[in-house]
Order: structure tokens, then sequence, then C-alpha cells
């Protein structure tokens, strides 16, 4: 390989790990002194432009559609284009820069899905709502015939918290493309789930691949998924590639994450990379791990084992405490742990702190 190609290659190198970083300025001048913006990974065949909507980096991703020579329309594994990938990573606001440049709200991926159908396989509804505002169509099929009120139907919800009409209600493969009426089969859902988690397995790998690289690890909630993967959670933090404290776009830990989930074994797995803060870190509502958990035994017995305290008297939004949820909802096992835990925590004289 001659310099010219090393050169060439690490430009290609330091555009894409600035979009992943969000470093904007490095980006900018980047693009100023001559380099490609539509350079992609050898292994995904994701451009710039990609990368900075995975991680919702919305500056890169100013940065890169201000830049004339960027193919926004650019494609990459499986052809999800841009905005399928904001979509399918709840970038909302990288998705709202997409829209704002003009990009087709119904453009198709490998399996005919549009952006639409990806925010609702991902439970983005702020990105379905933003879509469909755009004037995304609730009509459109993928190729399996699947219209997105039938994808969220199919996975549990009901379309109406989308915003969506229900499935039952729409013409079967009203805007069906012309080719993908001759690729037409019946569903393999089975086969379509496994893609599917094939192709969100890409992206979150890729994006550790990158970020670690880049020397910023991403947060470990950002890459997993209910009900999530045991053996992939105890990989991740086993080689360090992941930040265990970490949020999400929702402002979610794993911790809270695996609490909600009523995943003992995932926490198990958690609670020896996380500190005394992370444990009582709370989300957007100020809610603690204890407002969330369901495993509240094995919690709690982790934390009374080194005296770390868990915070039982904090209170969230709305002013209640764990307890109180647990005697509101008439969980009397759980009241009886978090007031065992309460009485606990006083007796060590811990003083809850204020989450503010």
């Amino acid at each position: 390989m001659t310099a010219d190609n090393n050169t060439a290659e690490d430009t290609a190198d330091a555009v894409l790990d600035a979009a992943m970083r969000g470093d904007a300025e490095a980006l900018a001048a980047l693009l100023a002194g001559g380099a490609d913006p539509n350079a992609r990974d050898g292994r995904h065949a994701m451009p710039a432009l990609h990368w900075a909507c995975a991680s919702d980096e919305a500056k890169c991703v100013d940065a890169l559609l201000c830049d004339g020579r960027t193919d926004v329309s650019a494609k990459s594994a499986h052809g999800m284009s841009a905005l399928h990938v904001a979509a399918s990573s709840n970038a909302l606001t990288s998705l709202l820069r997409l829209l704002a440049a003009g990009l087709s709200v119904d453009q198709r991926n490998e399996w005919e899905e549009t952006p639409l159908h990806v925010a609702v396989a991902g439970d983005s509804s702020s990105c379905v709502a933003a879509l469909l505002s755009a004037g995304a169509s609730a009509f459109a099929v993928d190729r399996w015939g699947r219209s997105a009120s039938a994808v969220a139907e199919q996975q549990g919800s009901n379309p109406a918290r989308f915003g969506l009409p229900d499935a039952e209600s729409l013409p079967k493969r009203a805007t069906r493309s012309v080719e993908g009426a001759a690729a037409a089969v019946e569903p393999d859902h089975a086969a379509f789930a496994s893609m599917r988690v094939a192709l969100a397995n890409d992206l979150a790998e890729a994006i550790a691949d990158r970020r670690a690289t880049a020397g910023r690890r991403p947060a470990l909630s950002k890459l997993v998924e209910w009900p999530g993967d045991e053996a992939e959670v105890a990989r991740l933090l086993a080689c360090g590639s992941v930040e265990p404290a970490g949020r999400d776009a929702f402002g979610l830990s794993a911790h809270h994450k695996f609490c909600a989930w009523d995943k003992p074994a995932l926490l198990e797995l958690l609670l020896p990379h996380l500190s005394a803060a992370d444990l009582t870190a709370t989300t957007p509502d100020r809610s603690t791990a204890l407002h969330l958990v369901r495993a509240l035994r094995l919690l709690i017995e982790r934390c009374g084992e080194s005296r770390l305290r868990l915070e039982a008297t904090a209170r969230d939004s709305a002013g209640r405490t764990a307890l109180e949820i647990a005697i509101e909802r008439g969980h009397g096992a759980a009241a009886a742990l978090l007031q065992k835990l309460q009485d606990r925590e006083e007796a060590w004289g811990l003083t809850p702190r204020a989450h503010g």
C-alpha cells in the first residue's frame, strides 16, 4: 500500500471518528481541507452522515449537510439510509435535521421498510411523531405486507400509542412498490426478526468498535434492548468497551433498565461495575432504581453486603418514595422489603441526598 493510500485511509478514519464523537469542529476542518464526506468504514459501509445520525450528533449532521459533496441519499448495509439510521437509533434531533434538508420521508431499505417502520420497531414515539408530521405514509407496507401499525401490534404495542391507525383498518399492501409486489412472499416472521436483530447488533457493534477506537466508550444502556442478552452483556462488561453507568437517549442507564425489566441475572453482572453514586442515579423524572426495580431482594442483598446506600426515602417527580409506590400498587412483598431497607438505612445513619 502506498503512502498516499495510507494518508487517504487515515483521513477517512478521521472523518468517521469525528462524526461518531460529535467533534463538529474537527469534522468541519477535515471537510474544509478536502476530506471526502462520503468515506465509508470497510465493515458496515456506513458513511459519516450515518455515523453522526446513529449517535445523534446533530452538529456533525449539520456540518455534513452543509457540505455540497455529501451524498445525502447514500445507503449502507441492508439499504439503510441516513433517515433509517436516525429513526432506528431514536436520534430525534438528527432526524429533524434530515427532514428539514428535504430527504424523502418514505424511502425504502432492503426489506422495503420506510423510516416509519424502523422507528416503530425501535419504539421511538418521538421519531414516529416527527415522521408522520413530515408526511410519512401510515399506509406504506414492507416486503411482508406489514404497515407500521402491524409492526407495532406484532411487538405487543397499541398503534394508537404512536398516533397510528389500527392495522386492520388499513388497506392491505396499499402502497407497495412495483418492485416489491414482484418479490412479494408470505411473511416469514422468524426470519424477519432474525434479520432485524442481526442489523441492530451490527450497528451496536459498529458503534462500540468505532467509539472505542476514538477513545470514547458508548453507554451500555444504548447497546442493550429488551429482553437483554446475558452473554452479550457479560462480554461487553468483560472487555471494557462500554460505560456501565452511561445513559441512553431517554436518560436511562442499564441499571435502570435491568431493574425495570426484572432481570436479576443482568443485575448480577452489572452491579460489580457500578459505584455508589451510580446505584442512586436518577432518571429524568427523578426516579431511582428502587422506583423501577422488581428484583428487589437481589438488589437489597447485594448493596447490604457492601453497606451501599440505595436511598429508600428518595422521592420521584411526583413526590413518591418506592415504598409508597409499592403500597399504592398493592405489592405487599415489595413493600415489606422496602420497609426493611428504609429501616436499615436509618440504622446506618444514612441521610438521603437531594435529587434535583
